[in-house]
């Protein structure tokens, strides 16, 4: 399930997660519910909200359009993106977005310090052009959530809280891929045979 915020309309295309889907749920309010899956056509019971409100769009966002458009704080202090709709005996891979200098005259620090479960990551890269962990999007990997949701502290030392957009991903548990391997297993056995 992908969601790119911002007034410049919604990313199409593939992000940093291996998911084929390439539909992201566009986001100019401060929350959504029922968001839709990254296959453009299957709802889900995911939706997020957020206590940050401002959006907007840059002049040039770079190769990538989700870089184009942001949403976040400025100067008040972090805040805080909660992902809710979740399964708690689930886990989840969660890519964060965020880029550096919305003005576009790298004069003010613009990227985000992601942090989940006391864990931290930080993107503020000014590339726009390819997906790089650690550069412009963070990635916290066997997330589980507590009361169907995941929190997302979001901060920055400069002041300037901005991200992009983000994609939660749930993993697959070990007795299903166990099963699906068994599976294929038995098929190459029988044909073989």
């Amino acid at each position: 399930m992908n969601v790119d915020f911002g007034t410049g309309g919604p990313y199409e295309g593939a992000g940093a997660a291996a998911d084929s889907g390439t539909f992201w749920n566009a986001a100019t309010s401060t929350s959504g519910s029922f968001l839709i899956a990254s296959d453009g056509t299957t709802p889900t019971e995911v939706g997020f909200s957020t206590t940050a409100n401002w959006f907007g769009t840059r002049t040039s966002g770079g190769a990538i359009d989700l870089f184009t458009d942001y949403h976040g704080n400025w100067g008040v202090g972090s805040w805080d993106l909660t992902v809710t709709g979740l399964d708690d005996s689930a886990l989840y891979d969660l890519y964060l977005y965020a880029s550096d200098d919305a003005t576009g005259d790298g004069s003010v620090s613009q990227g985000a310090t992601f942090t989940v479960d006391g864990q931290s990551g930080r993107a503020d890269s000014t590339n726009r052009s390819t997906f790089v962990e650690g550069e412009n999007y963070v990635l916290f990997q066997n997330v589980s959530a507590s009361g169907g949701q995941i929190v997302i502290n979001v901060a920055d030392p400069e002041g300037v809280y901005l991200t992009n957009g983000f994609q939660v991903v749930r993993v697959p548990e070990p007795a299903s891929m166990m099963l699906l391997a068994m599976a294929v297993g038995g098929l190459l056995f029988w044909r073989r045979r």
